[in-house]
């Protein structure tokens, strides 16, 4: 996804699968190893619950399961949960090749996770760039996709990219909106010791275009600005080639293809232009939206008990009361 529509999440590296405890009420251990990828990768995942089909979450970016994979442990209760960090992000392996951060590359890594935990269907949520990478496999895959989630999806088409831009640069003012572009590009180059600290003023300025309440950054387990000064430079030279590959995307031509019950979920008071958004459900024979009261962007962050509640229906079966098939 574009520079100016998501956020930079690292986490640093483990070897081992270290159970770990949970802190909210509805805690429990989660498991956390890797698993092989498509080419070879080496991929961190975190898996809670059992029961099948599993949930499988793909976070933002490409960044790692710090955008929202903390905050959602509690779709593991009565289900597997499986949430990764998409290739060369956060814990997983930092693959040095271009050729090896395309795009298809994501979708194929799927596929592997899929077979290394002998899952026959998925429900597949993704959030902003993850929304493209589950349906991507979704169309290549539809026998193996029960139901498809896309939380605050990224635009289906380049073509809406410059008005969300020039939204989230009205919003910012012409000061910030330069100062965030010389923070990315400062912390390419920048000494070691000074790359969280431009990340964290990065994310400062640019969630307040993405959240309702910035304020809700303080509700977070996860931390966007984790990790090595390496991995976050990685991770935005991973996202520099998302983005120019993101200029001639259009999605739509597979997303008209899915007949899979989609849940498209997007906040009531996101800044964000919602053409964009509804155009995801226009398109898909069987989708719906929902906008969720009280929240931005970040839906999984801002939505609380709401967003859990609409989660939880849509997978017992249920399309919730307010969401609705946009054009029909």
């Amino acid at each position: 996804m574009q520079k100016h529509i998501v956020v930079i999440a690292l986490t640093t590296l483990f070897i081992n699968v270290i159970p770990i405890s949970l802190s909210p009420v509805w805690a429990q251990s989660a498991e956390e190893g890797y698993f092989t990828g498509s080419d070879g990768n080496r991929l961190f995942y975190r898996k809670l619950g059992a029961g099948q089909p599993a949930l499988v979450y793909l976070h933002g970016g490409p960044i790692n399961m710090n955008d929202g994979g903390y905050e959602i442990d509690r779709l593991g209760r009565g289900r597997t949960l499986i949430v990764i960090d998409q290739r060369s992000g956060g814990r997983s392996e930092l693959v040095q090749d271009k050729e090896r951060l395309a795009f298809p590359r994501y979708v194929d890594d799927v596929e592997a996770l899929r077979m290394h935990f002998g899952l026959h269907k998925m429900v597949l949520a993704g959030q902003s760039f993850g929304a493209w990478v589950a349906a991507s496999y979704a169309a290549r895959h539809p026998d193996r996709v029960e139901r498809l989630m896309f939380w605050s999806p990224g635009p289906p088409t380049g073509a809406f990219a410059a008005a969300r831009e020039a939204a989230m640069n009205r919003f910012l003012g012409e000061a910030d909106t330069r100062r965030a572009a010389e923070l990315w590009t400062r912390m390419a180059t920048a000494p070691d010791s000074d790359v969280v600290p431009l990340c964290r003023e990065w994310i400062r300025i640019t969630f307040r275009f993405y959240l309702s309440d910035p304020a809700a950054l303080s509700r977070m387990r996860g931390d966007y600005c984790a990790g090595t000064p390496a991995a976050i430079r990685h991770q935005n030279r991973a996202m520099d080639i998302v983005d120019a590959w993101f200029k001639d995307f259009d999605i739509r031509p597979e997303l008209r293809t899915l007949r899979i019950p989609t849940l498209v979920m997007e906040g009531a008071e996101t800044r964000v232009p919602l053409d964009a958004t509804e155009e995801w459900s226009r398109v898909m024979p069987d989708a719906r939206l929902l906008l969720l009261p009280r929240s931005g962007h970040q839906t999984w962050l801002e939505g609380r008990d709401a967003f859990f509640e609409a989660v939880e229906q849509f997978l017992a079966g249920k399309w919730p009361p307010t969401a609705w098939p946009v054009g029909r």
